[in-house]
């Protein structure tokens, strides 16, 4: 994966945040 702007950095961070979340609620 390529480095991600540091603006971009916020974004990915929701994401995944967003990932764990509905992961945990499933699993």
């Amino acid at each position: 994966m390529l480095p991600s702007p540091s603006f971009l950095l916020p974004m990915d961070s929701l994401k995944a945040q967003a990932l764990l979340k509905r992961t945990g609620e499933l699993g």
